[in-house]
């Protein structure tokens, strides 16, 4: 993989080598004075190419540890993405999932994972496909930084290396997988705007097109942030241009740009409008407003938050950094790109928690707040004592979050490991309802999506799949709609807690004679020992840990 990624990258970087004569003339954005000596350039911040295609695979594969030590990384959603990932690969091989799935593929800005991995599962078998597109996002987004980096300076600052650090984050945790890899794709794409940019009009059309299309069918925040890029680069060129030229000439430059920059956009928008379920009525106009405490909690989710201790750590350590950079007058970034970051700040204070069906649009600005930033972020050290002081920080915070994540997740294989040798008991093609307790955890290790494993291990329905209409490429058939909407989880939760207080044996009948009919399982997933104790009513769990049971219903 790296074998091939690097070739590309070379050539990427050396399009930069050659400025044209319309780049930016006012914001030094190249050094156009001979290439310092190695030992020289380092010494100032400057990482050498060599050296580049010698740190960033390493750091990558460092970046990787904990996939290898987690068949199913505790990445919140992740599960479910995974069983579906798993039923589109294997829908037509399968016959018990016609019963209860329909494709349904349509034009849905959040294809990435939906789109990638299934070709992949004949190939490598359904989880280390799930995990090499982990380790895509990872290098889409380390790639796209280090792009954008070297095209807005000409040489890649060691300041774009703390893209590394913030790989683990937040919204990883919460396994939003098709937004990150997304928006690693929108940096990517910026880059080659930027690229583009001096090519001419028509391979400017071309490449931006490709790419504006391709970001989209990823996901549709990351198409919007890209979209903020690009819009900020025109306007703050135009700003500067008009300063020392004819401000009716800027204009029309500045509109004609705007066409032909706006051109890629064309597609995706009548796409969205006019042929997308997410576009419709319905779920554009599913919007709820979050609280200002959610907001202030989302400025925590640039890290993992697997251990609150080592995030603050993180935290002081680059707060420190960042202080001493910045009196030193270290620090400084292209004007485009801190007005892009000023935007997408000012966004995050106004946009919604929900919008277009989907939660936490707010949250996931945070990290594509601090992306853009370290992307477009360029330190130049005075001496080895700085250099080693930025060095000593990246290294340290990035150490840290890996580390962090490993551990937390090998203790996630332990707890997992009684769920999957529980679902092993059951059997092939069967129903299994599922009660969660209303307080169980979301963040940042959650049990919540466990329950979709079955799908993998059994071929087994569960009612939290994830089947939305208009939002995934399956659907449940009308049967298994009717099921899932029987026996809402927390609700049931309640409903067999109290039977189990009562030791209502009679009520716990109609219940399974009813909303629990077509289920032959029941998996209950508490958060603690005050949980439902349907044993004592006759119903015998064939599998037990110490925050689940397993029931046979028949």
């Amino acid at each position: 993989m790296l074998s091939l990624f690097l070739p590309i990258f070379d050539h990427l970087l050396n399009v930069a080598q050659n400025p044209g004569p319309k780049m930016w003339r006012l914001m030094a954005l190249r050094h156009r004075s001979p290439p310092l000596p190695w030992r020289q350039s380092l010494r100032e911040g400057i990482v050498p190419t060599s050296l580049l295609f010698l740190a960033v695979p390493l750091l990558l594969v460092i970046a990787a540890v904990p996939l290898f030590v987690s068949r199913f990384p505790p990445l919140g959603d992740y599960p479910n993405h995974l069983a579906r990932m798993y039923i589109l690969a294997e829908y037509n091989k399968i016959p018990q999932f016609h019963a209860a799935y329909e494709l349904d593929w349509a034009v849905l800005p959040n294809l990435a994972m939906d789109l990638l991995v299934p070709p992949l599962v004949g190939l490598v078998g359904i989880e280390v496909a799930g995990l090499f597109f982990i380790f895509t996002i990872f290098l889409a987004t380390v790639t796209g930084a280090l792009l954008i980096n070297r095209m807005l300076y000409g040489y890649v600052s060691i300041g774009s290396l703390f893209s590394f650090c913030i790989l683990y984050n937040g919204i990883l945790d919460w396994g939003l997988m098709n937004f990150l890899f997304g928006m690693g794709l929108s940096l990517i794409g910026f880059g080659i705007y930027l690229i583009a940019d001096k090519k001419g009009v028509f391979a400017k059309i071309v490449l931006s097109s490709c790419m504006s299309f391709i970001i989209f069918i990823c996901h549709l925040y990351a198409f919007a942030v890209y979209g903020i890029l690009i819009l900020c680069y025109e306007l703050v060129n135009f700003h500067q241009n008009s300063l020392v030229r004819n401000c009716y000439k800027n204009v029309r430059t500045l509109v004609s740009r705007l066409i032909v920059s706006g051109v890629q956009a064309i597609l995706p928008l009548g796409l969205l409008v006019f042929f997308s379920p997410t576009g419709s009525k319905d779920i554009a106009s599913s919007i709820e407003f979050g609280s200002m405490k959610r907001k202030l909690d989302g400025l925590l989710y640039l890290f993992g938050n697997y251990n609150a201790g080592i995030d603050l750590i993180c935290y002081v350590s680059i707060a420190v950094l960042l202080g001493l950079l910045f009196g030193r007058g270290r620090i400084t970034m292209a004007k485009p790109m801190l007005i892009a970051v000023g935007c997408l700040c000012a966004i995050y204070l106004v946009v919604p928690d929900r919008i277009f069906s989907s939660f936490m649009a707010d949250r996931r600005l945070i990290v594509a707040i601090a992306l853009v930033a370290v992307s477009a972020v360029r330190v130049s050290t005075n001496s080895w004592r700085e250099l080693a002081a930025v060095g000593a920080v990246l290294l340290w915070v990035f150490a840290l979050q890996v580390a962090i994540a490993e551990r937390s997740w090998a203790a996630y294989n332990t707890r997992l490991a009684n769920y999957l040798t529980a679902f092993d008991r059951m059997d092939e093609g069967s129903n299994m309802a599922l009660a969660l307790d209303p307080d169980l955890s979301w963040f940042p290790i959650s049990f919540r999506g466990v329950a979709s494993l079955v799908v993998l291990r059994r071929h087994a329905f569960s009612p939290n799949i994830f089947a939305s209409r208009g939002q995934q490429p399956i659907k449940l058939t009308e049967k298994y709609q009717r099921m899932t909407d029987a026996v809402p989880q927390s609700d049931l939760y309640s409903a067999l807690l109290a039977i189990s207080e009562a030791q209502n044996r009679e009520q716990l009948d109609t219940l399974m004679a009813s909303a629990l009919a077509p289920f032959e399982y029941l998996l209950v997933i508490h958060q603690t020992e005050i949980a439902p104790k349907l044993a004592r009513l006759g119903l015998q769990p064939i599998a037990e840990g110490p925050d689940f049971d397993l029931y046979h219903l028949r």
